[in-house]
């Protein structure tokens, strides 16, 4: 993690510094690549110096996808350490201004990343809801679930398992906080589910 700090400090410099805009991108696209590797194999936490230069790298290089990703997992990984409310709203904020600028009709690439990134929302979703039930964060996750649902092709596998997660989530906010939203008529689950 010192190394990846130290990389902070450099990558920092770079941009104060009359660098080409490639060889920015090239240094920071590393800087997120090295991130990446490190946290998924350790978890670590990153220090705050590593997520403010993240939040800078993504103000200064909006385009740049694995500096994005690299500060969505540092974001997660101190909503998993804290289950802090404020480290749920910054990944959480984070993760909704990239879905906001992704196009649901893009290029592959662009629809892929909307994917991932709405599959992030609604596991963090559903992870504060496991933390701190209460009906709103059980709305949420639902929400994004239905959400994330919408890409998920049916022939995909990743299908069968969020509907079944979908209707989890449904039914224990039958079973916990009641159905205020149902008419008299019964509804099948398929159709709750789809609501």
């Amino acid at each position: 993690m010192r190394g990846i700090e130290e990389m902070s400090v450099l990558c920092r410099e770079l941009h104060s510094s009359d660098a080409s805009e490639q060889r920015l991108n090239t240094a920071v696209e590393s800087f997120a690549r090295g991130i990446l590797i490190h946290m998924k194999d350790t978890l670590d936490q990153p220090s705050q110096q590593v997520i403010e230069y993240l939040y800078e790298a993504n103000t200064r290089l909006p385009d740049l996808h694995s500096a994005s990703l690299a500060l969505s997992l540092a974001l997660s990984l101190c909503f998993y350490a804290t289950k802090s409310p404020d480290d749920y709203e910054r990944v959480m904020g984070h993760i909704d201004k990239i879905i906001a600028s992704l196009s649901p009709v893009g290029s592959p690439s662009e629809t892929l990343n909307l994917r991932e990134h709405l599959s992030q929302a609604a596991g963090f979703a559903v992870l504060r809801d496991a933390y701190y039930s209460n009906p709103e964060h059980l709305e949420e996750a639902i929400s994004r679930t239905r959400a994330y649902l919408g890409f998920v092709p049916i022939e995909d596998t990743e299908h069968r398992k969020v509907i079944q997660s979908l209707a989890q989530l449904v039914r224990r906010r039958a079973k916990e906080f009641g159905d205020t939203d149902v008419p008299k008529q019964k509804k099948s689950l398929t159709d709750e589910i789809f609501i």
